[in-house]
């Protein structure tokens, strides 16, 4: 193994914040190429079989409202990560009414 396979190798074991900056949360990347953000990782915003665009407004409202979330977890963790939760659950129950 060549000495540029063993260090992405090695960051990728450390889980280390240069691995997700540079390849995005689990590797995934969208099609501009720029890694996806937390708030898009978690509501999927690349899955829409139906090609609904309802469906990708509340997606990316949802991703945004998570992300927002992410910048809050340094005053208060616990209650950041709740909102979280709810975005990702109003998220899918809103996909859910958008597609029944």
């Amino acid at each position: 193994m060549d000495d540029t396979a063993q260090q992405q190798q090695g960051d990728m074991h450390k889980g280390s914040s240069q691995f997700r900056q540079n390849e995005g949360i689990a590797g995934q990347r969208l099609d501009a190429g720029r890694p996806l953000s937390v708030g898009e990782h978690r509501v999927r915003t690349q899955f829409n079989p139906s090609s609904s665009g309802v469906v990708d407004e509340i997606k990316q409202a949802s991703a945004r409202l998570i992300d927002l979330c992410e910048g809050l977890k340094t005053k208060d963790p616990r209650l950041a990560a709740l909102a979280q939760t709810s975005y990702e659950d109003a998220c899918m129950w809103a996909v859910k009414a958008a597609t029944a």
